[in-house]
Formats: structure tokens, sequence, C-alpha cells
């Protein structure tokens, strides 16, 4: 594969440039296209079907505790103190 280089648009979007022999550009794209294309083209070292297992996806994440009680009422608190300034701001 060609090598990339990173660029930055003036609208502040990455690019990927890619440059030919000579240096010249032969083809520029979004990083977040090129990502995604990298992402469906998949890995020669990954096994065939790995990608596409629904199963193979509940083996690679980390197991999530449950959030205790605690947690899940200071998070209840915090929304309802933002909704009662945003209320009292408007009002």
């Amino acid at each position: 594969m060609a090598r990339r280089t990173v660029l930055t648009s003036s609208r502040g979007e990455k690019r990927y440039a890619v440059r030919d022999q000579s240096g010249k550009f032969e083809y520029i794209h979004q990083t977040s296209r090129a990502r995604a294309m990298d992402i469906r083209r998949g890995s020669a070292a990954e096994p065939e079907g790995a990608a596409t297992d629904p199963g193979n996806a509940l083996k690679c994440e980390p197991a999530r505790r449950p959030a205790d009680e605690r947690t899940v009422a200071r998070a209840v608190r915090r929304v309802a103190r933002r909704a009662s300034l945003r209320k009292a701001k408007r009002g």
C-alpha cells in the first residue's frame, strides 16, 4: 500500500494525500472515508469470517460492570439539577 501523508485542509478536515514516484499528488481523500474503506477491506492476518461473526464481537469487548445505585443516583441528581438551571435561565 502507498504511504499516506496526513494533511489538514483550510476547513480543518484531516485528509490523506498519496504521492506518486515523482512527488506529485496522486490522490487526496478524507481520513474518515479512508478509515471506513480500511475497515471494510479487512486484514489478511484476520481469519476468514471473523469480522462478520456476531458472536466474535462479544468475545472481544471487555466485560462491563453494572452501575451501582450510588452512581445512578448521582447521575439522576446531576440531570435534574441541569434541567432546573435551564428552566430558571429560560424563565
